[in-house]
């Protein structure tokens, strides 16, 4: 609400467009017709205690409607249009009584009848004195949310297959993981990617091998040097080589070779320091003129995972 808050729309999941940023994606492939996770409005639920955490007009909490739809006229003068259920009532011997929030005081005949129209539509929602829960919608189950399930459905989606290999491992740096994640979407600055986006360079051939243009999965993959370094790996972590076109098709390879889930997890982080230590040579290559041999540097890669 602090960065993307919009005042004037009163939307209870707000987003600025001019904003960029992994709320903006999240919201936006919410609204997707395309995948089973759109629709987030109707997925989201509310359990009401006492409150403490639902908009009085904004959310759906006394049917399956929001007071500012059902009484347009009551919400346009409300001098708060973001409080919250338990700022709305006091309660005296167990009878809760509603209070009105507008800038006037309701005179005209119509409105007070709106007004008691609004007050015996609620006055029928039970009130606890526990915590509000949202709960999620999952066919015909219930589930309070969490990020860790919302997190699972996603992965578990066939619509964004490239997702399905990458795990967020806290033995790798962030910055390691933030670039492998960036390199299966095709997201790093290789030469093709520089090229396509009309950024002036001198050529799109691959600085390793000059042979082929550079793309992520040939930089990372084909590359000739990259194969060495890869059959080098390979070897050490005791999975035969197989020929793969590109980095997730890598992932996939390793993924369906290790039994158990500690050498999977050791395995990705290999081929994270291997990637990573591509991308670097590549760099001094290309800023600092620096070349190596390939053995050398699957020695750099065995350090940097072992670190």
């Amino acid at each position: 609400m602090a960065i993307h808050g919009k005042r004037r729309k009163y939307s209870i999941i707000p987003i600025k467009n001019s904003i960029s940023g992994v709320w903006k994606n999240i919201v936006q492939m919410g609204k997707g017709s395309n995948l089973k996770f759109s629709n987030v409005e109707k997925r989201r639920e509310l359990q009401i205690g006492c409150g403490d955490k639902t908009y009085f007009w904004l959310d759906k909490w006394a049917g399956d409607f929001a007071l500012k739809d059902r009484f347009p006229s009551l919400f346009a003068l409300q001098m708060d249009k973001f409080s919250l259920v338990q700022h709305r009532y006091s309660i005296t011997n167990d009878q809760v009584s509603w209070l009105w929030g507008g800038d006037t005081t309701v005179t005209q005949l119509e409105l007070a009848d709106l007004w008691d129209e609004c007050k015996n539509l609620i006055q029928n929602v039970e009130l606890k004195k526990k915590y509000d829960r949202w709960m999620w919608k999952q066919e015909d189950e219930r589930e309070e949310f969490t990020i860790g399930n919302l997190r699972s459905e996603l992965d578990s989606m066939t619509s964004i297959p490239e997702t399905q290999v990458l795990k967020w491992l806290s033995w790798i740096p962030k910055k390691i993981n933030c670039f492998l994640w960036r390199a299966v979407l095709d997201r790093i600055p290789t030469r093709d990617a520089l090229a396509i986006r009309n950024i002036q360079i001198p050529s799109v051939v691959c600085a390793l091998c000059s042979i082929c243009s550079e793309s992520v999965d040939h930089l990372l993959i084909s590359c000739q040097y990259a194969q060495l370094v890869w059959t080098a790996i390979s070897l050490w972590v005791k999975i035969p080589p197989r020929y793969v076109l590109g980095l997730v098709g890598l992932l996939e390879h390793i993924q369906s070779h290790c039994s158990s889930q500690e050498k999977k997890k050791a395995v990705y982080m290999i081929i994270a320091a291997t990637c990573w230590i591509l991308w670097r040579i590549r760099n001094n290559v290309i800023f600092n003129g620096k070349t190596t041999n390939a053995s050398r540097k699957v020695g750099d890669i065995k350090a940097l995972s072992f670190v």
